[in-house]
């Protein structure tokens, strides 16, 4: 209750405590109020800034306080687009959630979730998400999902919550089945990243399977617990990496009747495809020795690009400068031969009249223009001097460049060799060491940082029978070469040419843009999921747009034309494809509506008028 939880947050402070001298009824009775409207509402914690609930029912069994759950609540507002800042202000976990499976106004956009809300009750808002469940170890015994379902589900469906929500979310934990003896197994165990490198003992490697296996056990066991809830499983965010499954419940799910743990079992949960294993051995030792040059390389890189870029700009703006002043300098000279040649027609009459008619006047006139020719010569010499200077500013700006240049080209030289030596160095893995191109899947690497020399020089290295396989070569993420590059965002416009001629390039080489991964995706999903995924970050922390930091926008649209022209799969796009595209908005406009509304009733008043 309210009550409850103000007496946990704020009950002991001293202005509430009787007995402090600082105490003070009336004031107490104030902040109280003030406290309870403010941080509490009637589903729990509250959430001043975004207005989300945290919420806690305790788990009770036989009459005893036996575990907790702990559930947030995102309200439903279908106008504001705040719904990623709010998730990434609770916790991670939820912004993850939040990001992947919604867009900024909390509308599902994955296709699962969206074929399962035929009626888009979900468009109208109201978030739910298990934050944790806890449920004491004799409530749970020989791993029984009884107790910890029925928690559950009684939790989610408390009158408190009745139409609170449309979309409730949950990420499988094995923690909630962890008993006290795989608790002091897992304290037992050193970090991985507390090992310094050193190998495992005998005893800490069979720890580790032990621990393993059993993680994986309650995993299951978990995810079990929410199939019998009335959760479904949310197949896009099944992939390598992913070790938790995630689920999904409509309100409507919850109308039928909790599954018995062997009708869960029976259900059974999707699996990712079998993918390779990642590298190991020598093949691991070639992986990380790639993923170095690539690094060293695409820093580089884009080091010479900014200094390329850097030159060029100084460059034109040197010889803007430089052409503008010779072109003053031109038009002055112009002006001045006419205003001189005026002068010296002047002054030879003036000359003349004095030689016939001589006169204070014509000496007065005589010495002005003879002045004035002096200053003339004079203004001659200036741009005389100024000519020669720009001549020398040029000629050292271009000796300058020329070495900018020579220094590029010995730096080349020094990169060639480089190269040449690490290929040398892989040579000698896959002679000495039985390493492999493929099984080490240095491909996908070249191609994730799009090194184009160096993505040759591999595949040089593999049969040429096998090449074309190579190039289509999935490796343990369940990507291709042609994956890994179209997920490679660019940061301006010259990567973006870059990823072009890439891609274009492993095309060429033989590469399938008709491949289909397990959530439907090709090449061209896979850019398009990128570039969304990056829009949405950028929105989030209110950023420029990305690609092409502080570029204009217009720059981009032809980019991403021909990028998608060049990787639309020869059958045409999937649906996932078309999903990735954007998140579409609802045929139902909420805004309109209210305001629609709000029309209707100002009209109705009116004619009660």
């Amino acid at each position: 209750s309210k009550e409850e939880l103000w007496q946990e947050d704020f009950g002991q402070d001293k202005e509430h405590d009787p007995t402090s001298e600082e105490y003070d009824a009336e004031e107490s009775a104030r902040r109280k109020e003030e406290q309870m409207a403010e941080s509490f509402s009637d589903f729990g914690r509250l959430d001043e800034s975004y207005g989300y609930h945290d919420i806690t029912f305790d788990v009770q069994v036989d009459g005893r306080c036996r575990g907790s759950i702990h559930l947030v609540l995102l309200p439903a507002d279908p106008v504001s687009r705040l719904f990623h800042e709010a998730t990434d202000a609770h916790s991670q976990e939820l912004q993850e959630v939040g990001s992947t499976l919604c867009d900024d106004r909390g509308r599902p956009k994955v296709k699962s979730i969206k074929d399962a809300d035929t009626d888009r009750t979900t468009d109208r808002g109201g978030f739910l998400h298990v934050v944790s469940v806890r449920v004491a170890q004799a409530c749970r015994p020989c791993d029984d999902t009884d107790v910890p379902s029925r928690a559950l589900r009684s939790a989610i469906t408390h009158p408190t919550l009745q139409g609170a929500w449309t979309l409730a979310t949950s990420i499988a934990d094995a923690n909630v089945y962890f008993t006290k003896a795989d608790k002091k197994l897992r304290e037992r165990l050193r970090p991985r990243w507390n090992r310094d490198g050193a190998a495992l003992t005998v005893e800490e490697e069979a720890a580790e399977k032990e621990k393993s296996k059993r993680w994986e056990e309650c995993m299951r066991l978990d995810s079990r617990t929410f199939l019998r809830v009335g959760y479904q499983q949310i197949p896009e965010v099944l992939g390598p990496g992913v070790h938790a499954n995630w689920f999904f419940a409509l309100p409507r799910f919850l109308n039928e009747d909790m599954l018995s743990d062997a009708d869960a079992f029976e259900v059974g949960l999707l699996k990712y495809p079998e993918l390779p294993p990642e590298p190991e051995g020598a093949n691991k030792k070639l992986l990380d020795l790639l993923m170095r040059a690539c690094y060293s390389r695409r820093d580089e890189l884009d080091t010479r690009h900014r200094g390329t870029i850097m030159l060029a700009k100084k460059v034109n703006q040197m010889r803007t400068a430089i052409a503008l002043t010779r072109r003053q300098i031109e038009e002055q000279e112009e002006r001045s031969n006419i205003y001189s040649s005026q002068i010296d027609v002047l002054l030879q009459l003036y000359r003349e009249i004095e030689a016939t008619s001589p006169g204070d006047a014509t000496r007065e006139s005589i010495q002005e223009f003879e002045e004035k020719k002096e200053l003339e010569e004079a203004e001659i010499r200036e741009r005389d001097e100024k000519r020669t200077k720009i001549n020398e500013a040029e000629a050292e700006f271009n000796e300058e460049l020329s070495k900018g240049k020579k220094a590029m080209a010995e730096d080349d030289d020094r990169i060639r060799e480089r190269d040449e030596n690490f290929v040398q160095n892989v040579k000698s893995l896959i002679e000495d060491d039985e390493a492999s191109i493929r099984k080490a899947f240095v491909l996908h690497c070249a191609a994730r940082f799009r090194l184009n020399d160096l993505f040759d020089a591999l595949l040089d290295l593999v049969p040429a029978n096998e090449r074309k396989a190579a190039i289509n070569e999935v490796d343990f993420c369940g990507c291709t070469p042609l994956f890994t590059a179209a997920q490679s965002v660019p940061d301006n416009i010259g990567q973006a040419n870059e990823q072009y001629d890439f891609v274009e390039k492993v095309l060429k080489l033989g590469a399938d843009k008709n491949y289909i991964d397990i959530k439907g995706l090709t090449a061209l999903g896979m850019y398009r999921t990128t570039l969304q995924y990056m829009e949405e970050f950028t929105s989030r922390a209110m950023l420029n747009s990305i690609p092409g930091r502080g570029e204009d926008d217009n720059d981009w649209e032809p980019i991403h034309e021909r990028m998608e022209e060049l990787l639309m799969p020869a059958r045409g796009e999937t649906e996932a494809d078309r999903n990735a595209k954007k998140s579409p908005e609802p045929d139902y406009n909420w805004d309109e509506g209210e305001e629609g509304n709000e029309e209707e009733s100002e009209d109705e008043e009116d004619g009660e008028d």
